[in-house]
């Protein structure tokens, strides 16, 4: 199946089970109430992605549920894998970075022109683990030092609308701004921040959201400033994701349940030279900084199940695994956490 968004961009889907994120419908009697829904079970697929957005590429921006209500989260991110900092395999490394993130949001409603204006605020603090050379096959020691621990944190405020909004349609914009907190921007395997940023989301009903089992899918565009201080810099940045979503009403639980799986495709939009990792180098493999230069690109697959344990709090899950790329400061993202509605 194909989905075509209103910015012109031709989207493949991939053919496999997913999760109609958070905004589970539920049978109304009213038609009207039940577009209403209908429209914001679309938004949540989108919100699913809020998790790791800010800390990292993988992931996304959140957009609005009902007029008038507030919405928090709580997530634990880990990125872990590998650290790739060349195309050799001899230097590259476990990843670690973890991240804890705090959200809370609040849908305003429609304002002018926009439909489901949404403002959210975000908060990490994040732990990067030192990265030192662990293959005996490289050509400096095991051991070898090239960035210490980094802790910092940073701040993101969220603002989203949609412009279309229909029974099984949500077409809306965002943009997001970022204040980095003590993060060192050399160091190769860290959060990935981007000072400002925006996109576009997509969300589709594929079958009857009134029904016992629901699949929809949601696709999201987003492109990232990037982040730099002098010489040091963390890339701009272009990310797409493509989920498909399968829920049930009631499934082996009593609570409503589903999974959303779909590919994620991430890529820098201009490149930097790494100074530590280069100076390293150079004096014992002078062929590894002819002319390289950090400039990552990666295919991956994203899994996020939930479930909804009342009408107003949810358990949210989720696995990014890259399939293969290069530059890449970790290959693998894991979250869980809760969201509540109030």
């Amino acid at each position: 199946t194909r989905h075509q968004d209103r910015c012109g961009l031709l989207l493949r889907g991939v053919l496999i089970l997913s999760v109609a994120m958070m905004r589970a419908l539920e049978p109304r009697q009213r038609a009207s109430r039940t577009g209403r829904h209908a429209i914001a079970a679309a938004a949540w697929i989108v919100a699913a992605l809020a998790a790791p957005s800010t800390a990292h590429g993988f992931g996304g921006a959140s957009v609005g549920g009902h007029e008038g209500e507030i919405d928090v989260n709580v997530h634990f991110i880990g990125e872990f894998g590998t650290v790739e900092p060349s195309e050799r395999p001899t230097t590259w490394q476990a990843a670690n970075v973890k991240t804890l993130q705090l959200g809370a949001g609040y849908a305003v409603g429609k304002v002018g022109p926009f439909q489901d204006f949404y403002v959210r605020l975000e908060g990490g603090y994040y732990l990067a683990a030192a990265e030192a050379v662990e293959n005996p096959d490289d050509d400096l020691p095991v051991g070898y030092e090239f960035f210490d621990q980094d802790k910092g944190g940073f701040i993101t405020a969220i603002v989203s609308a949609n412009l279309v909004h229909e029974d099984r349609l949500t077409f809306g914009l965002f943009a997001q701004g970022t204040f980095p907190i003590a993060v060192n921007l050399q160091k190769f395997s860290n959060v990935h921040l981007h000072y400002a940023g925006g996109g576009s989301t997509l969300g589709v009903f594929l079958t009857d959201p009134t029904k016992l089992v629901r699949l929809g899918t949601s696709t999201r565009l987003f492109l990232g400033s990037g982040a730099f201080d002098g010489e040091f810099q963390h890339n701009a940045a272009i990310t797409l994701t493509n989920l498909y979503a399968l829920e049930f009403q009631r499934w082996l639980l009593p609570w409503r349940a589903g999974v959303a799986i779909g590919p994620h495709f991430e890529g820098d939009l201009n490149e930097h030279v790494n100074t530590v990792y280069n100076s390293a180098y150079a004096g014992v493999t002078p062929d590894f900084v002819n002319g390289d230069r950090v400039r990552a690109l990666r295919f991956a697959v994203a899994i996020w199940p939930y479930i909804r344990i009342t009408d107003h709090a949810a358990i949210e899950l989720g696995y990014v695994q890259s399939l293969f790329g290069y530059d890449l400061g970790t290959t693998q993202l894991w979250t869980g956490g809760v969201r509540a509605q109030f």
